[in-house]
């Protein structure tokens, strides 16, 4: 078993979306090789949220 890593994303100005997609890609490949991998997310209120603001609302609120 090898020794667990841990991510660090500053997500200021990264897509809510896409950093979504990218850490949950790592987890799953650590699940896959019987890792305990981390994520840490930070800054996740910085994060920018695509789409028009009715249809977030409309999904999301």
């Amino acid at each position: 078993m090898a020794d667990p890593t841990t991510y660090v994303f500053d997500a200021d100005g990264l897509i809510l979306g896409r950093l979504a997609s990218a850490s949950a890609d790592l987890l799953l490949k650590a699940a896959r090789e019987d890792r305990d991998d981390k994520v840490i997310i930070v800054n996740a209120e910085k994060a920018i949220i695509s789409g028009s603001r009715q249809s977030v609302l409309d999904n999301y609120h």
